[in-house]
């Protein structure tokens, strides 16, 4: 087996592992697949129903449902714009907060795992993948999917009831 055999089966054991945790973790939250994206976005800040709509790649009716199921098992709240009453922004709870931050500790482990030295490495080779993947699914379904939601979200306030 050539270097690039082995590193394309590790690669697909890789997301296959992954694909399992992030199974069992919705499972544990009972969420869908939708609802986790959600809150994905959220983790860095605040956005509008519609600007997830189109990331997520649902109507604006299907986004109002799944932030009605969200905020009932108590992960997102709604709120007014502070500049603008009319907009509505959504943030995650403290639960929501809590329950990614355990799912992420995952990732923790697998990032404590490597030397200091393959860091820098092993970032820059998933940058570029995490690159590819998502010109792929543009290419596919046109979302904007950003793996960060960096250009969506505006920065993170705390809303009244969570502070």
């Amino acid at each position: 087996m050539s270097p690039g055999d082995d590193l394309h089966r590790q690669l697909r054991l890789l997301l296959l592992a992954y694909e399992r945790l992030d199974m069992s973790w919705r499972k544990q939250f009972s969420l869908n697949a939708n609802e986790k994206l959600a809150i994905l976005y959220l983790v860095e800040g605040v956005a509008s129903p519609t600007d997830l709509a189109d990331v997520i790649g649902l109507t604006t009716a299907g986004m109002t449902n799944l932030l009605d199921r969200l905020e009932d098992k108590g992960f997102v709240l709604r709120h007014k714009h502070p500049n603008d009453g009319r907009r509505v922004l959504v943030s995650l709870t403290k639960r929501a907060i809590q329950a990614r931050l355990e799912f992420e500790q995952a990732t923790s482990e697998m990032a404590d795992a490597s030397s200091d030295a393959d860091r820098e490495v092993i970032a820059a080779f998933l940058e570029r993948a995490a690159a590819i993947a998502t010109e792929r699914s543009r290419e596919e379904d046109g979302s904007r999917f950003v793996p960060r939601g960096a250009d969506l979200v505006e920065p993170l306030e705390p809303h009244a009831e969570e502070r």
